[in-house]
């Protein structure tokens, strides 16, 4: 008998299994000859049809799904759609057939054995190569006809005598509703359209999160599969279904080599990008896909036999047992896949948002907020331990929500991942510390626990992150990490959920609801300074929203609370601070900040507050010496040379800068961010061939708006305006609210010939954005300079005039609001003043190498004034 389909399920379904044996009858033209299979949709036999004389797989529907009038109606129209796939690869559909009130579709029957069967024997790789490229090719047929698999397995997958493959259930597997609640950790789906359906342990993670769904759902499905081919175990299953979500949310497979050390490294890296846990960093395509397969085969012999890979034991997790009897927490320890790792001497660690399982959004709230928490936490020992922590606010503002992403936004060597499940009182969380290089999982830990004792909640995860780095903590520092702000345990809660909607910050809602969290926690508990902290934060970014000047007074009032209520916090001083800061009250934040480094010397936002509010102030002295304090308490940290090395541009330090920039890549040389500044810091410098290797090297690690944005700047020093354009265009898809960038898109368009109408359009959008910000913090000269010279480039001389002086009256001395200064005369045609602006820019700092080709130059530039001036400069010295 031909092997069409797997053995059933562990818990077939009811009516499946009870339904009525088909063997010997007859259905229309069909003569059914053997049951093949019963699975949660209902039963495949294999027939013979009589008029076609061939034989045929009639899979009939449960009765529970053909009596759904909009199952059955949306079923009959994805099978219609998938009978016009005609792909050798792809067994095909003949017909819906309906008989005496039953439904059936009849399909291409595959006379072979399925992918699960033949897995019981290793692959030699050209065997591999020869499944996965067909694999590839029945995905491309399929989206090129729009058409998703989403139950893509080895089940599903059938190899014929020849060897050639056939993917069954194309058009038909996404559809198979059932109740969650029911399903088995081998198959689950639901009713909603678009929902959670098919096989867990192959469900990519945004099929589990109930995301709209496209082609590379089905790639990262094709990747599970591959990754069991070749290293002989499914990287995601658990015993339950719950427990198999949440490794595929959370965990990075092993690489297979562990298992199989004769895969080629381009085949590991081929699958682990099909696994990436965000779909942007899959392959975009199944024709990508398909490329990258046939690149990795030409570059080996295809024929050397794989070692037959060692069967990794299943982890097991331990049972959690919740009586009466039992009251608070269980920590269980799951088995590590390296019990004795080392640590490395120096950690760089990103945590990412801890994901919750569901769409709840107090969950995620929850999580959000024990992320931030557990953070801040590890934060205060940073000064004691050889671990480096990236803030929340930096993972949040990457939006970074993976392994890889972490690496190449920070470049750590350590990723704590986690997520959480949350039934009535009871909470569920899983966390694992990953290499952020290899993406090897190092440890992992769950925990169940009463949900309404929060505080519990924090300690013991905070206790399991400092057990899994290894950190030996002396009473003092335990004593800190416990230290919660309140005593009132639904305070606690409200406070943590409030922190959670604030990290989705750009979302007013997001920010209404942690204004009500934080409200509902101060009125539990009157003195809780951690929570008017919060609130006055959260009244700030709803100001940013609204521009309403009462958000103001409130914001400013709550910090001041939580300051007089908490004076050996630091967040009450942080907070006070950033408001004083965003309002141009520069001396008043120094003190804030000041205070907030007595009472936290790790703190991130106080050290760069302090130096810039005294930046802001004009004592650049004082600006100096508080980066590099930032960098003799943590030596290792490369965010602290990476603020000095930004101090250091704009004060045309440039040689000085280039060497805090070249520490940012040694200290984290996975991290975009080295490479983006440095480039940024050649561009001024106006070394272009410098700067272009280093930006394309940022970009290559991980596209972001800030090194494409300073890309489009050297095309544009080189006028090469159209690809200046399109660098902008693309960094403005990533990020429109920055001003400056629809500035420097309006330069461009200026110079291509029919983009007039595009220039204003961005210049005005410019001035639009660039003036909140200036009405927000009338003291930014920088925010003011540039205004002026977009204001210029829409003829409107004297709004440009007022703003350029006010922005030089604030910064006499800065190099970048001289050399701002010089470009609006220029654009104005006011030649004798451009000129001596750039002469105080020149002796400010600026190059000449930077202004020599610069394209607002251009009327100007034979002119023996600017000729003279260009002469006389020297390099600086330093």
């Amino acid at each position: 008998m031909s092997d069409l389909h797997a053995p059933p399920p562990k818990s077939p379904d009811a009516d499946a299994v009870a339904a009525e044996n088909l063997t010997g009858t007859t259905v229309g033209r069909f003569v059914i000859r053997e049951r093949l299979g019963v699975g949660g949709m209902g039963e495949v036999y294999r027939a013979d049809d009589a008029i076609l004389k061939r034989s045929v797989a009639l899979k009939r529907i449960a009765p529970r799904f053909r009596s759904d009038i909009k199952y059955r109606e949306r079923f009959l129209k994805e099978a219609e759609r998938a009978s016009s796939l005609t792909d050798q690869h792809i067994a095909a559909i003949y017909d819906v057939l309906e008989e005496q009130g039953e439904m059936f579709v009849v399909m291409e029957f595959v006379n072979g054995q399925s992918l699960r069967a033949r897995l019981a024997n290793p692959f030699t790789m050209d065997e591999f190569f020869h499944l996965a490229l067909q694999c590839a090719q029945a995905l491309v047929a399929a989206h090129d006809r729009g058409i998703l698999h989403c139950d893509i397995k080895p089940e599903n997958i059938m190899l014929t005598p020849g060897g050639m493959v056939k993917i069954l259930d194309f058009g038909v597997a996404k559809q198979l509703p059932s109740k969650v609640s029911d399903a088995t950790v081998d198959h689950v789906s639901t009713t909603g359209f678009g929902s959670v359906s098919g096989t867990p342990a192959y469900m990519s993670p945004e099929v589990l999160l109930e995301k709209p769904l496209d082609q590379r759902a089905d790639i990262f499905s094709l990747g599970v599969v591959l990754y069991e081919v070749l290293g002989g175990q499914n990287p995601f299953h658990d015993d339950t279904f719950i427990a198999t979500s949440d490794r595929i949310l959370r965990e990075t497979p092993s690489p297979i080599s562990q298992a199989n050390a004769a895969v080629p490294p381009v085949v590991e890296r081929i699958i682990s990008k099909m696994l990436a846990k965000d779909r942007e960093q899959r392959q975009a395509s199944a024709s990508d896909l398909l490329k990258d397969l046939a690149t990795a085969r030409a570059a080996t012999d295809g024929k050397q036999p794989v070692a037959s890979p060692s069967r990794l034991a299943t982890i097991v997790w331990a049972g959690t047992v919740v009586t009466g009897l039992i009251v608070g927490m269980l920590l269980l320890q799951r088995p590590n896949h390296s019990p004795n790792i080392a640590m490395a001497s120096n950690n760089q660690i990103a945590i990412l948002p801890f994901q919750s399982v569901g769409s709840d959004p107090n969950a995620k709230a929850f999580g959000d907020g024990l992320t931030e928490t557990l953070t801040a936490k590890l934060t205060q020992l940073t000064d004691h331990y050889p671990l480096q922590v990236v803030p929340s606010s930096e993972v949040r503002g990457q939006s970074v929500h993976t392994v890889e992403q972490a690496n190449a936004a920070f470049g750590v060597n350590l990723v704590l991942e986690g997520g959480l499940e949350q039934s009535g009182r009871m909470v569920r969380i899983n966390y694992s510390l990953v290499d952020g290089r290899t993406r090897r999982q190092l440890r992992a830990a769950t925990l169940t626990a009463d949900a309404s004792d929060p505080f519990s909640v924090q300690d013991r995860v905070v206790e399991g992150a400092t057990n899994m780095l290894n950190l030996e903590l002396g009473p003092q520092q335990r004593n800190l990490l416990t230290e919660h702000g309140t005593t009132q345990p639904a305070a606690y809660d409200l406070y943590l959920r409030g922190r959670g909607y604030l990290q989705d910050y750009a979302r007013p809602e997001a920010i209404e609801t942690a204004i009500a969290d934080f409200s509902s926690a101060v009125e539990r508990d009157p003195n809780f300074s951690l929570a008017y902290a919060g609130l006055g934060e959260s009244y700030w970014h709803k100001y940013e929203h609204t521009h309403a000047p009462e958000l103001l007074v409130k914001s400013k009032e709550a910090c001041e609370k939580a300051v007089s209520l908490g004076p050996r916090l630091a967040d009450g001083s942080n907070c006070l601070g950033m408001v004083y800061t965003k309002t141009g009250r520069y001396e008043e934040a120094v003190q804030q900040f000041d205070q907030a480094l007595k009472l936290d010397p790790t703190s991130d936002d106080a050290y760069r507050g302090l130096a810039f509010a005294d930046e802001h102030l004009g004592k650049l002295s004082d600006a100096e010496a508080t980066y590099r304090r930032a960098i003799a308490v943590r030596p290792n940290y490369w965010a602290s040379y990476n603020w000095l090395g930004r101090f250091y541009v704009t004060q045309g330090r440039y040689q000085d800068a280039e060497k805090m920039f070249q520490q940012v890549v040694a200290i984290a040389p996975d991290s975009f961010r080295g490479y983006s500044n440095l480039g940024a810091n050649y561009l001024a410098w106006g070394r272009y061939t410098d700067a272009v290797p280093a930006l394309e090297k940022s970009v290559a690690i991980r596209p972001n708006p800030s090194a494409l944005n300073n890309l489009g700047v050297a095309y544009f020093y080189s006028h090469r305006f159209p690809e200046a354009a399109r660098t902008y265009e693309q960094a403005a898809t990533m990020d429109n609210r920055d001003y400056r960038l629809m500035g420097n898109l309006g330069e461009c368009y200026e110079r291509i010939p029919g983009k007039h109408g595009e220039a204003l359009a961005s210049f005005k959008r410019a001035i639009d954005q660039g003036e909140k910000e200036a009405a927000t913090n009338p003291r930014d000269a920088n925010v003011l300079t540039n205004l002026a010279l977009y204001y210029a480039n829409v003829d409107q001389r004297a709004m440009a005039l007022e703003h350029l002086k006010h922005g030089v009256a604030l910064a006499p001395k800065d190099t970048e609001v001289l050399f701002g200064a010089s470009l609006v005369y220029a654009r104005l045609n006011d030649d004798g003043h451009a000129l001596e602006y750039l002469k105080k820019a020149f002796d400010a700092g600026l190059t000449k190498e930077r202004v020599a080709h610069l394209p607002n130059f251009d009327k100007i530039s034979a002119e023996p004034g600017f000729r003279g001036l260009l002469q006389r400069t020297k390099p600086k010295q330093y």
